[in-house]
């Protein structure tokens, strides 16, 4: 310190506090972990009925007679065919990491439906992720999810201790998956939330009455339903609670009981026509209820995804982060007329665009949409992973 005195003041200040610095100890590099703001978690439908399908099977979803059936060990039999492991993001049962390596390497079908569509988060709004799938039992029973849902929710707080912090939450759950995700607020303890779902995001989940007033709990900050009028399995299920009832519906409806939530926003997916289909002339370019989230590699056989869809190979979930984002734009600039913030929104591939409407209103609103750069690109890995692991086309 005595040669402070010799050096101009500035100087002596900056090594003084050099000194300093170097007696104290720096924290340790973030883990990983620590550097995520988001945990985002896929949620399967269900899966196999077609395959399953037969008057035993109709009667036993009928009088609700799931455990121990030929229908429950045929579905357990499917869930352990590594071809189900290719076509969407789904995984073991459970809660699990898609890591970053397998991200990287796209070493299943959910490891490239995460890539697929961290790219299209990172176009819209750049942020740390984490992302899960979560494996259930894919069974046609709202018993079942109701029991998984419990399952996930208990996973969900066993997770979120591993992190120093508190990552917000995002839900992306298709079809009945949705149903899995609705029921997270049966089963959470009402007294004392320990975490909130940040976005829930809903791809043709079938709205029935078991679930559709847990739409309004406080669980869920903000909820997107997205729906396809060209989706009619969306509306077809009539097994609720172990007995018949009405079938379910496309959209959240408010009831003597309740009304729905301010933060629900309902949208109704459409794509503008590029040009006409050979042989085709009635084709509808909306997705069909397949496409919002499997990729087309089970075409001509047992996947029902149409090889003329626009967005073929990819499914249409992996440019949710876009979609919603486009929404946002609109309601944040906009005064909302429809209170029950019901919108259609149009993808216009051809001209990088969507533009959105409010049900019942001519009004449109055009804002940027899937660049053709990002599509490209997005299609181009799809087909590399199908003949990276020779998948049917």
């Amino acid at each position: 310190m005595m040669y402070a005195k010799f050096l101009p003041v500035k100087n002596g200040v900056a090594i003084i506090l050099l000194m300093i610095a170097s007696t104290i100890q720096l924290p340790t590099q973030l883990s990983a972990k620590d550097r995520v703001e988001w945990i985002t978690i896929f949620i399967h439908g269900t899966f196999g009925l077609n395959q399953a399908i037969s008057t035993q099977t109709f009667k036993t979803l009928l009088f609700g007679r799931i455990t121990a059936s030929p229908y429950q060990q045929k579905i357990a039999q499917l869930r352990e065919n590594q071809d189900l492991f290719h076509n969407q993001a789904i995984s073991y049962l459970s809660l699990k990491r898609i890591s970053d390596v397998q991200m990287r390497d796209q070493d299943s079908g959910a490891a490239l439906f995460a890539f697929l569509y961290e790219q299209a988060q990172q176009y819209t709004q750049p942020s740390r992720t984490a992302y899960y799938t979560f494996g259930w039992s894919g069974l046609l029973s709202s018993e079942k999810r109701y029991i998984e849902a419990r399952i996930l929710y208990e996973q969900i707080i066993q997770e979120l201790e591993t992190y120093s912090h508190k990552p917000k939450i995002r839900v992306v759950a298709y079809s009945h998956g949705g149903n899995v995700a609705l029921n997270l607020a049966a089963v959470a303890d009402k007294t004392n939330i320990p975490f909130f779902v940040d976005e829930l995001i809903l791809l043709g989940t079938p709205i029935q009455p078991s679930t559709e007033y847990l739409i309004c709990s406080p669980l869920f900050k903000k909820t997107y339903l997205f729906f396809s009028k060209n989706d009619i399995v969306q509306c077809i299920d009539c097994f609720n609670q172990g007995r018949p009832s009405s079938f379910s519906k496309r959209c959240f409806c408010s009831s003597k009981l309740y009304n729905l939530p301010n933060n629900l926003t309902q949208i109704e997916i459409r794509i503008q026509k590029k040009h006409p289909i050979a042989n085709k002339p009635r084709f509808k370019t909306a997705p069909k209820h397949i496409e919002f989230w499997f990729f087309n590699w089970l075409q001509g056989t047992d996947g029902w995804y149409r090889p003329y869809f626009y967005l073929n190979p990819l499914p249409l979930a992996i440019f949710v982060p876009i979609l919603t984002q486009t929404i946002n734009r609109y309601t944040n600039n906009k005064t909302i007329k429809n209170p029950c913030k019901e919108f259609i929104l149009t993808i216009d591939l051809a001209q990088e665009s969507c533009s959105v409407k409010e049900k019942n209103c001519s009004h449109k609103s055009r804002y940027p949409g899937i660049s053709h750069a990002l599509f490209d690109t997005a299609k181009e890995i799809a087909w590399g992973y199908k003949e990276k692991y020779n998948l049917p086309a």
